[in-house]
């Protein structure tokens, strides 16, 4: 057993791509989420945010981290793109999904449409990113400090963590307004997606970890991958999906071998 474990392992992490849907309501900031991490890993100039326009089809970006080789679906977060999101679960060994943390009004709304997303069977199992974007901005008066729940996990949610990100907490906050910010989305997010309204507080069908991040800066970019990817290799959901390819490859060998044979008696 522990043999067909650490090979199915191998094949997925040496031999085939981790596949990671991008998606979020529209203007969250996925693609220049996805530029960040295409510049930040592949060491090369990405979109600057001014070059980026909203996404009507499908951008894909391609790098390597933390020893595991990554191709990315970002797809459009307008009302009338959403459909085509199923088309790309059942390949995706994970979900980023992009919320405009500096925008309150919208996080009923996103929180609605990743519950949504989640509850199609064939994301069943998928680590589940949630990425609070622009934790840059500052215009957060619509924002009230709130009293924030800790972020308990059972292996179905995650608090936030990050050298650069701010994190949940419930104790006073000594930061500068800025930094106090930040926090105040987190908490507000939190409370959005795992309080006693949201409905991840009884969610066991994904791992799910809420992060913030920077887009433009780069602010909790790393963090955020670092636990994508550590994720993913945890999750029983790979190992099925590498077990399956690995199947398909030998499949194939074997009918190639047969179609050989056939040209070599004929």
């Amino acid at each position: 057993m522990f043999s067909l474990i650490y090979g199915l392992y191998q094949y997925l992490f040496s031999k085939t791509e981790l596949h990671v849907l991008i998606v979020g309501l529209d203007g969250a900031g996925k693609t220049t989420l996805l530029e960040r991490m295409k510049a930040i890993y592949t060491e090369t100039e990405g979109l600057l945010p001014h070059q980026i326009l909203p996404t009507v089809g499908l951008n894909i970006g391609r790098f390597e981290a933390h020893n595991a080789r990554l191709i990315l679906w970002d797809l459009g977060g307008a009302t009338q793109l959403r459909g085509i999101w199923e088309k790309y679960y059942e390949d995706a060994h994970a979900v980023i999904f992009v919320i405009d943390g500096s925008d309150a009004r919208r996080y009923a709304e996103a929180s609605e449409v990743l519950r949504i997303a989640l509850s199609n069977r064939a994301l069943h199992g998928a680590p589940v990113l949630v990425a609070a974007n622009k934790s840059d901005v500052a215009l957060l008066s619509n924002l009230k400090a709130v009293d924030t729940t800790p972020a308990v996990t059972s292996g179905s949610a995650q608090a936030p963590s990050d050298e650069k990100a701010t994190s949940t907490s419930s104790a006073p906050s000594t930061s500068p307004p800025a930094e106090a910010s930040s926090a105040d989305v987190m908490g507000k997010l939190h409370k959005t997606l795992w309080g006693s309204e949201g409905f991840l507080s009884s969610w066991t069908a994904n791992n799910v970890h809420l992060h913030s991040t920077c887009a433009r800066d780069g602010t909790g970019v790393n963090g955020a991958v670092t636990w994508l990817v550590d994720a993913v290799r945890r999750s029983p959901r790979s190992l099925r999906m590498a077990q399956a390819a690995q199947q398909e490859e030998e499949r194939q060998q074997a009918a190639r071998r047969v179609g050989v044979r056939r040209n070599a008696s004929m």
